[in-house]
């Protein structure tokens, strides 16, 4: 007897390690799962083999992949450098063609028999395709083509606005793609209210075919109590991607500012940084150039399990988000509730992540362009960690976002498809 199951597309399954599709993947799975489903992933050939394979070794479900790596020639999709002289070529045709060839270059390569082979689809009974789109299209795009070829309906999953059409730029050719990717699917599921209400405005697609499904958290969040050993340094964390937009440079700054009028900081305030980006490397220059760099500690990219420790290691965390990106929530804010620890946000003070951040009563929100002001909030944390300030949770509002309620809006889901 076939097995029921859900086809879900994910072109860089991995890719980028225990990054916010990572865990939304896991997510999404364990939850498709609790309603009887079985679950196979469809992906490009692996492009970072070494973090995709263990993290997949971890993943309880079958990852088909393609032997293609989006639209290079597959002697050339296996190197990286290679790849990225290949995207130089394609910028001297234009930009436009470029990131077009980029966001939808596996898709249309796509070829459906090597991935749904009779094998496959001997032992399952497809009910559905899920395709998650993270600013490129051809998650969307191969999940139509999947949905097509199997008869069943799809969902387009935007865990960010696609590249080129509601964020940083607008192209004709890829806006065309999007809008017929929005009439083709039988459910749009952004991951904000805010971008829920750009599609449904701008698109004009119906209120009932566009529901929101946020990021979730894995652990139940513990009682808070900060700093039970006043004696020691109070340790600020960053874990996650620094580039473009999305920049400590101005923490940095107030950091100096503060250790530099009290020097006694020097020995009492600590920063643990993780993950990768230019950004780092900047961060680690500002603070080095004024003779600060003593206080940082950079790891570099962590496993999810170092990732854990050095976490729970911290008496506060840190989050950013430029105003550029403000129709998305990251991630990873909604994994920071599961530690109950206080949380600085460096963001537009108005945006959807601003206000779901402080209705936690975990967060103190900033922006991210006032030296002054995030100053001022680093020494508000650190006074409150001596003083045993005791943050007041709002746990029936953080619970909303608890994974173990994840599969009730996804039943709701399947509702709408019937």
């Amino acid at each position: 007897m076939k097995s029921k199951a859900v086809l879900i597309v994910l072109p860089n399954a991995f890719k980028f390690g225990w990054m916010g599709s990572t865990k939304r993947l896991f997510s999404i799975s364990n939850a498709f799962n609790s309603l009887d489903y079985k679950i196979l992933v469809v992906a490009q050939n692996y492009e970072n083999e070494s973090v995709q394979r263990k993290i997949e070794s971890e993943y309880s479900w079958k990852v088909l992949r393609t032997t293609s790596f989006g639209n290079y020639p597959e002697i050339i999709g296996k190197f990286n450098l290679l790849r990225r002289l290949f995207r130089g070529f394609w910028r001297l045709i234009g930009k436009e063609k470029s990131l077009y060839n980029i966001s939808l270059g596996w898709a249309n390569k796509l070829n459906i028999k090597e991935i749904l082979n009779d094998n496959v689809l001997d032992d399952y009974d497809f009910k559905l395709v899920w395709g998650m789109s993270a600013g490129m299209l051809d998650g969307a795009k191969s999940a139509s083509k999947l949905a097509d070829y199997l008869s069943v309906p799809w969902v387009m999953e935007l865990h960010d606005p696609p590249i080129g059409v509601d964020i940083h730029c607008e192209y004709k050719s890829l806006v065309h793609e999007f809008t017929q990717l929005l009439e083709d699917c039988s459910l749009v599921v952004p991951n904000t209210k805010s971008y829920q209400s750009l599609i449904i405005e701008k698109y004009k697609i119906a209120t009932k075919k566009c529901i929101p499904i946020f990021m979730t958290y894995e652990i139940t969040p513990q009682s808070l109590l900060i700093n039970q050993s006043p004696s020691v340094e109070f340790v600020i964390g960053y874990v996650g991607t620094l580039n473009g937009h999305r920049t400590l440079n101005n923490f940095a700054y107030a950091l100096i500012e503060v250790v530099r009028n009290d020097n006694s900081m020097n020995k009492k305030i600590k920063i643990e940084l993780a993950g990768i980006g230019q950004g780092f490397d900047d961060f680690q220059k500002i603070c080095s150039d004024s003779e600060f760099d003593f206080i940082i500690n950079y790891h570099g990219q962590l496993d999810s399990k170092a990732v854990e420790s050095l976490v729970k290691a911290c008496d506060c965390l840190l989050i950013v988000q430029a105003k550029e990106n403000n129709l998305e929530i990251p991630g990873k804010l909604f994994q920071m509730f599961s530690y109950a620890k206080p949380i600085l946000g460096l963001m537009d003070t108005n945006s959807e992540t601003a206000n779901i951040l402080k209705k936690s009563g975990l967060g103190t929100v900033v922006g991210n362009y006032s030296i002054e002001e995030i100053k001022t909030s680093i020494l508000q944390l650190f006074t409150n960690y001596r003083c045993d300030y005791k943050l007041q949770q709002n746990k029936e509002f953080i619970e909303i976002f608890s994974e173990k309620k994840l599969h009730l809006r996804l039943q709701y889901v399947l509702d709408e498809l019937n």
